[in-house]
């Protein structure tokens, strides 16, 4: 109940930062129930690829790849490699971090990207590039530990 509650409310604040984009012409039924459908595909979506990622690093585990990718480190660095993040993604351009604000935190495919910004998805996949780009040097300006930062940034972004 509690998530489909978020969805809904998430879904209205969607449409109210969209309003003056938002054309309209199958009838607000309609396109309640549609939008509605699709923000539940996209949070299905994300929460799919989310477990997928952990699967695959347990089994990484299991396979005894620990120690190529060791646990130790993680907490006292997670919060420096979230830092870095937030830092690189301040200072990007306006256009770039709506890009990349799209692809990892609403999880929308570059297609997707590409219809609701209105640009090409040559321009979408450049950007994102850029992004995971500067990304890497803040991450790497912070010099953070080579194994936890190559872990961390496997998690977070692929």
């Amino acid at each position: 109940m509690d998530l489909a509650m978020d969805l809904v409310q998430d879904l209205f604040v969607d449409l109210w930062q969209r309003r003056h984009m938002i054309d309209i012409h199958s009838g607000l039924r309609a396109y309640l129930i549609s939008a509605l459908y699709h923000k539940l595909f996209q949070h299905f979506r994300k929460a799919g690829i989310h477990e997928k990622h952990i699967e695959q690093y347990s089994l990484m585990i299991q396979d005894g790849l620990q120690d190529m990718f060791p646990l130790g480190g993680y907490e006292e660095n997670y919060t420096e490699v979230l830092v870095a993040i937030e830092q690189s993604i301040l200072e990007m351009p306006d256009r770039m971090r709506v890009v990349f604000n799209h692809k990892y935190q609403r999880s929308l495919s570059n297609h997707e990207i590409a219809e609701q910004l209105g640009i090409s998805l040559q321009t979408v996949k450049n950007q994102l590039s850029k992004a995971l780009h500067l990304v890497w040097q803040q991450m790497r300006h912070q010099q953070l530990n080579p194994t936890v930062l190559l872990s961390l940034s496997f998690l977070l972004f692929f």
